[in-house]
């Protein structure tokens, strides 16, 4: 009786054995066969609803490509721009920009040079066609450089840093001649509205923007992001020695 008493208290023991063993082994197979209900498989699951995938031609995909263009056009460290103002008199602007506060600009009136300027933060600096480099005051030049850092420096990422609203709608072609999407709407300036056309690039680079206020239309062309150059201020001419050398042949002619 003791020995089959005793027998008896091995059979949960062997019974756990059992499964404890039948577990591994289970495990084992489906590592080996790569079956699917594997904790280390790799292979594609079964979902029950397939991911949706956007359409690539949709309206909403098409404004979250112009939006990521403008956020990073804001947030840009360089970039060379060319700067037509069509309207009466012709303003030609080829244009180098580094963030926050350098810029460098050549002008021509009617396709003929004018000038060159090079703005760091508030200083300016001029250079005529037969002229050196000269600080300058001149309010245009100044006034011009502080509505260019304001408009780059801003915190605003957004369509609305272009003054446009957020529901606003958007005319999209394809712009053979430019090569890239353009997008078409109004934008506020003070009480009025005038129009606004953004072009990207199959990059989602912004390469164009026109715009259009009270005084006509300026159209800018943006190249060469974030590539690696700086804007030095200039040098400027030594101090013309001529008073003191006639002062020494002054003092030796005595």
């Amino acid at each position: 009786m003791t020995n089959r008493y005793y027998y008896y208290l091995l059979i949960p023991v062997f019974a756990f054995a059992i499964v404890v063993a039948t577990g591994f082994w289970y495990v084992n197979r489906g590592i080996g066969n790569g079956n699917n209900g594997s904790l280390t498989d790799d292979s594609p699951q079964p979902y029950i609803y397939e991911p949706k995938v956007k359409d690539p031609d949709s309206y909403e995909v098409k404004m979250e490509r112009l939006s990521n263009s403008v956020k990073r056009f804001r947030e840009a460290k360089t970039f060379n721009a060319v700067i037509d103002e069509l309207k009466s008199g012709g303003l030609h602007s080829e244009l180098s920009y580094v963030k926050p506060l350098r810029l460098k600009a050549s002008i021509s009136v009617d396709k003929k040079p004018a000038f060159e300027m090079i703005i760091v933060g508030e200083t300016s600096y001029a250079k005529f066609t037969d002229g050196d480099w000269k600080m300058t005051n001149d309010e245009d030049i100044r006034a011009f450089g502080r509505s260019f850092f304001e408009g780059m420096i801003t915190s605003d990422t957004s369509l609305q840093s272009f003054g446009v609203d957020p529901d606003t709608h958007f005319d999209i072609k394809n712009n053979a001649k430019d090569d890239c999407t353009q997008f078409d709407a109004m934008y506020k300036s003070g009480e009025s509205e005038f129009p606004i056309s953004f072009c990207i690039d199959e990059k989602d680079n912004l390469i164009k923007l026109s715009k259009t206020d009270i005084d006509g239309e300026v159209v800018t062309r943006y190249k060469d992001y974030n590539s690696l150059f700086n804007i030095e201020r200039p040098v400027l001419p030594v101090l013309d020695p001529t008073l003191q050398i006639q002062y020494i042949d002054s003092e030796e002619t005595l």
